[in-house]
């Protein structure tokens, strides 16, 4: 198996537009926790012992304990010896001088940072501990610990977000000058502050047209500053490009451990159990934390695919699930028509155009 991915749901707050599997961090349940993911490892010993691409997220990965997070990498390197990427989620305010040492030392290559904008006060609103001062700070401390290869992910169509403030924040990223940025555009999920804040005419967004002017900009100005945008909302220097990401986008299979965790492989898509609670009692009392299996379908190797900007590799795709992409998905012609996609060379891409409009494409593909 060549890619992992190990899940830590725990956070010292919760963002008020997040509706990823997550819980208020506690001693307790994170060492409870962490003893039960170890089950799960060592269930998988021989299946991740050849594996090249770990990342480990969130939830908040850096919210564990420093005795905690160093266990879990002491295991990590017994049972997979040959990683040639480890990416770790971060926060700006966890990262201390502590803890870019023990990354550095246990082999992590790769830190991404949860960093959404620079504003104060938009940084308040989402929920979010850091000020834009510890994110220069946390930086700092990694590349002197030895750790260049950094992400900071971003985000637009932020509530009551300008033009003005979003080319600020475009300004202070690039000023940061790490090798890779990830800039997503807000999606107001349900189950979320932000939802029911909507829901009660409390919060502004930009509008639409607004929103795809904001996304325009984003690559105009990463692109010009040598950013290759090789994926819809990711943006890398040359050679810095996520190799799990990638892996998982190219429709390869990956192992998912850990509560909410999802795997692709043998042909089966498998989920965990989301409650961390309930991931613990199932592991410590012997049984298995997978809570369903289904086939791997067509529909999600295609939008995987598309999220590329070099495209879905038709043959590999007709290959792996015996069927004509057209005969698949006839809708695609209609947007091969009109512009959104194009072929070339064997992969079915967005246009420039249909870059604006993806969500458009993916909704008529997977028929909802």
């Amino acid at each position: 198996m060549q890619a992992i991915y190990i899940h830590i749901p725990f956070c010292r707050r919760i963002c008020a537009y997040c509706d990823f599997p997550r819980e208020y961090a506690n001693p307790d349940k994170q060492s409870a926790y962490i003893d039960a993911l170890f089950i799960e490892l060592d269930a998988h010993a021989e299946r991740i012992r050849d594996a090249g691409y770990l990342y480990i997220g969130g939830g908040t990965p850096s919210a564990l304990p420093l005795r905690l997070l160093r266990r879990l990498f002491e295991k990590i390197e017994t049972l997979m010896p040959a990683l040639e990427e480890v990416s770790i989620e971060c926060n700006p305010e966890d990262v201390d001088e502590r803890l870019a040492r023990l990354l550095s030392e246990s082999g992590v290559t790769r830190v991404s940072f949860g960093v959404q904008t620079f504003q104060a006060q938009t940084l308040d609103l989402l929920g979010r501990s850091h000020t834009p001062e510890m994110v220069k700070e946390g930086v700092d401390r990694l590349r002197h610990a030895g750790i260049f290869n950094l992400n900071i992910d971003m985000m637009y169509a932020l509530p009551e977000q300008s033009m003005q403030s979003l080319e600020a924040d475009i300004d202070q990223a690039l000023e940061i000058g790490v090798p890779h940025i990830s800039y997503y555009g807000l999606e107001v999920e349900k189950e979320t502050r932000f939802r029911r804040l909507l829901d009660l005419g409390r919060l502004k967004l930009p509008s639409e047209e607004a929103e795809a002017t904001m996304y325009q900009r984003v690559i105009e100005r990463l692109t010009l500053a040598g950013y290759n945008h090789y994926e819809i909302s990711a943006f890398a220097k040359p050679h810095y490009a996520c190799k799990y990401n990638r892996h998982v986008w190219k429709n390869g299979e990956y192992l998912g451990l850990g509560a909410a965790a999802h795997s692709a492989y043998e042909g089966e898509r498998r989920h965990n159990t989301a409650r961390p609670r309930h991931y613990v009692d199932r592991l410590l009392n012997g049984g298995s934390p997978c809570e369903g299996k289904a086939p791997v379908t067509p529909d999600e190797a295609i939008f995987l695919g598309l999220r590329l900007r070099e495209g879905l590799d038709i043959h590999a795709f007709e290959t792996q699930f015996n069927v004509e992409l057209g005969d698949r998905f006839p809708i695609l012609d209609s947007f091969l028509e009109k512009g959104l996609l194009k072929i070339d060379s064997g992969r079915m891409q967005f246009t420039e155009k249909g870059r604006f409009l993806g969500n458009q494409v993916f909704m008529a593909v997977l028929g909802e």
